[in-house]
């Protein structure tokens, strides 16, 4: 069987109501449980089960959405579901998402370390504008200015 139809049929069981709720919520009665109808989360507190199931809702197509157990809504998820849905209207997607680096492949853990760290400074009063702009230049001479030329290149390959 070809390479491309195992991943296929991969993602396919992912789709799977099993292995959505794997994923999504983890084990029945050791991450969460069913009380009265609704799910409770019985990794709250408890930073051992939390890394136990951490990042596999990951590789979650979400289709169809409704399986999902869904925690009680509050009013703090009942304004963050209000301000995804709003943010829709303006929301600028990443054109070159999808495109894959070979100098962010090498570089990108350094160049995301340079700007995450002047940023961090900057908002705490660490360095002013000019250590931002200094910071910037950093990150341009040591990768960036390539990595600005490759993305540009491919993403013009891509849209053609």
């Amino acid at each position: 069987m070809k390479f491309h139809k195992k991943v296929l049929r991969f993602i396919n069981k992912l789709n799977d109501e099993e292995a959505q709720m794997l994923a999504n919520n983890g084990i029945e009665g050791r991450h969460y449980e069913i009380k009265d109808g609704q799910y409770v989360d019985l990794k709250k507190d408890n930073e051992a089960l939390t890394q136990e199931g951490s990042g596999f809702n990951q590789f979650q197509p979400y289709i169809p959405e409704e399986r999902f157990i869904k925690p009680i809504q509050t009013p703090l998820r009942d304004k963050e579901a209000q301000v995804m849905k709003e943010n829709e209207e303006i929301v600028v997607p990443n054109p070159t998402e999808s495109l894959v680096s070979e100098v962010y492949a090498q570089k990108g853990q350094q160049l995301d370390n340079i700007i995450n760290d002047a940023r961090i400074k900057f908002i705490v009063g660490q360095i002013d504008e000019t250590g931002l702009k200094e910071a910037i230049e950093l990150w341009r001479s040591t990768g960036g200015d390539d990595y600005i030329e490759e993305i540009n290149k491919l993403y013009k390959e891509a849209s053609k």
